[in-house]
This record gives structure tokens, C-alpha cells and sequence, in this order.
């Protein structure tokens, strides 16, 4: 049985793909437009938070997705 994590791999994995994704940057540099990358932050949309969840909307369809909706309870089936 291998130890999951066994030697850091995945410190080691993640640490060898920053890496590469700075290498990336500098060699195709985002546009100048995009505000500027900070670390730790998630990021931000330029039409704003509600950019995503349109973009599953009409990706799946409006009968699959519900947007402005008020979520008021949630309840456990036997399902």
C-alpha cells in the first residue's frame, strides 16, 4: 500500500505547476486591461459576480438553472 501523499508529491506537483503557469504568464502576458493578479485573491469578473452562474444558465438551459431565486429552507429526503 502506498501512502497517500507519500514524499510531498503533491506539495511537490503543485509547487512544479506554479512554475509552469508563471512561466506561462510571462511568456503570453494577460492584457493590460485585466486588473492586476494578487495572489490569495480569487479573482473578479468584469461584468461582475453574476458573470458565472449566466454563463451556466445558458450553458444548461433556463429549465435547468434558477437565477434570483431566494433559497428559504433546505430539507433531507430518504432519497
Amino acid at each position: 500500500r502506498v501512502e497517500w501523499n507519500k514524499f510531498g508529491a503533491i506539495f511537490y506537483g503543485g509547487l512544479a505547476r506554479q512554475v509552469e503557469l508563471t512561466k506561462e504568464r510571462k511568456a503570453d502576458p494577460p492584457e493590460e486591461s485585466w486588473v492586476e493578479f494578487e495572489y490569495g485573491n480569487p479573482g473578479s469578473f468584469k461584468e461582475g459576480l453574476s458573470t458565472l452562474p449566466k454563463a451556466i444558465e445558458k450553458e444548461l438551459g433556463e429549465e435547468r438553472i434558477r437565477l434570483n431565486w431566494k433559497l428559504l429552507s433546505i430539507e433531507e429526503t430518504d432519497d
